[in-house]
């Protein structure tokens, strides 16, 4: 999930998110799930990304936004859909030749950190008023059937729902909720006729 997208004015974004509330309620999304802070390649040809960052308090977000100059480049700021176990995941190194390292072996016992899966929801489109007819469309269906979620307005042309992980049980394992939320996401593109819902995001 997109939380955080480069402004027009840098120094909006820099007063926004420098206020404790709003801190406060992005660390309590994030908690549990890791964060990436991304240079995209259509700003830097060759991109920067800082990944599986544990962002723990709103502490530890300022000081990521001080250590990776965040208000001053044009970072994006992502959620991972998987929720990590806090006890296990590790926390990595800020020197880059040894999160390197770190990274590496991380990928290859990814899974075993991992507690739960969202059940994410992108509406995305350039025409932001058909992604807006689309998401009235999708939050009418789960207000009606009390589905709990988390929306944000993302990217600048879509919105983003998030179904966090615990109302999320596929009856077997964890590592099956993926492939499980994914036909979800399917059914309902087609039962709501949801043009600017993307698939992608299950890749």
């Amino acid at each position: 999930m997109n939380f955080i997208v480069p402004a027009s004015d840098p120094s909006f974004l820099k007063v926004w998110y420098s206020q404790k509330m709003v801190q406060y309620l992005l660390c309590s999304y994030l908690y549990c799930r890791t964060a990436d802070f991304i240079i995209p390649r259509s700003v830097q040809a060759e991109g920067v990304a800082y990944r599986y960052r544990r962002v723990t308090s709103p502490d530890a977000l300022s000081f990521f936004f001080e250590k990776f100059s965040f208000f001053d480049v044009p970072f994006n700021l992502y959620a991972s859909n998987s929720k990590v176990d806090t006890s296990t995941f590790p926390i990595l190194d800020m020197r880059p030749e040894v999160v390197k390292d770190q990274i590496a072996v991380l990928k290859k016992e990814f899974s075993s950190h991992v507690a739960g899966y969202d059940l994410r929801f992108d509406i995305d489109d350039e025409n932001l008023e058909k992604a807006y007819v689309d998401a009235k469309k999708l939050k009418s269906f789960l207000d009606e059937r009390g589905v709990p979620y988390w929306l944000v307005f993302s990217g600048k042309k879509g919105f983003n729902f998030c179904v966090d992980s615990k109302y999320c049980d596929s009856g077997g394992a964890v590592l099956d909720l993926p492939a499980l939320n994914f036909k979800v996401a399917e059914f309902l593109k087609k039962k709501l006729v949801l043009d600017c819902l993307d698939l992608s995001v299950y890749d």
